[in-house]
């Protein structure tokens, strides 16, 4: 069930103490998280923050993810965790971290999807009840690769590998029934202040 914190643009110490506040409620190796956060952000203050946690639950294990979105004044700071067991028994897992910076101005969309479960009693100024945000960023490309196919199914041959190009982008949904009817307002909240800051990016870039 994902969980997610969001906090508004604020004062640079109110908002960094906001963040280690959510990372440690996460409670998922916050220490690690707060390590790769810092190091990507090298000084930057914090202006606001998100932090959404996903748990899958398979045959054997459960599986949690965390992922950071900390802005700052001139970058996106994406950091994602999440574990696995180095043996059978459970006993020693390992966390895996990624940490990447996005320069503001490097942001090419931010694009917010919309769900409310009786559209027909809506009224402006209602709360929605789902949002996806997904943001794309410029200056790197996801490679996909997969076995080249054969349109002869009794072709065994090796046809080598075939892949696709796909801009770097993030996708986080925020969900009233699973996070919590103020998480879904909140994170409203967050993509306006990444949206004035990408906007004041790019004037100053002009």
């Amino acid at each position: 069930m994902p969980r997610n914190s969001i906090t508004s643009p604020d004062t640079a110490d109110a908002a960094r103490l906001r963040l280690e506040r959510d990372v440690e409620r996460a409670g998922f190796y916050p220490a690690l998280v707060l390590d790769v956060v810092d190091d990507g952000l090298d000084g930057e203050p914090v202006i606001a923050h998100m932090v959404h946690q996903e748990t899958h639950i398979d045959r054997r294990d459960v599986h949690r993810h965390v992922t950071v979105l900390v802005l700052g004044e001139r970058t996106l700071q994406i950091v994602h965790i999440d574990d696995e067991d180095q043996d059978e028994t459970g006993s020693r897992p390992i966390a895996q971290l990624t940490g990447e910076s996005v320069h503001v101005a490097d942001i090419t969309a931010v694009i917010v999807g919309y769900a409310h479960g009786m559209p027909t009693h809506f009224a402006r100024g209602d709360r929605m009840h789902e949002i996806s945000v997904t943001i794309g960023w410029s200056g790197g490309l996801r490679v996909d690769v997969q076995p080249a196919g054969c349109p002869d199914p009794e072709c065994d041959m090796d046809h080598g590998s075939m892949g696709t190009l796909n801009a770097e982008d993030i996708m986080l949904r925020v969900n009233e029934a699973a996070d919590g009817r103020e998480a879904v307002e909140r994170a409203r909240t967050f993509v306006r202040a990444l949206r004035r800051a990408r906007l004041a990016e790019r004037s100053r870039a002009r």
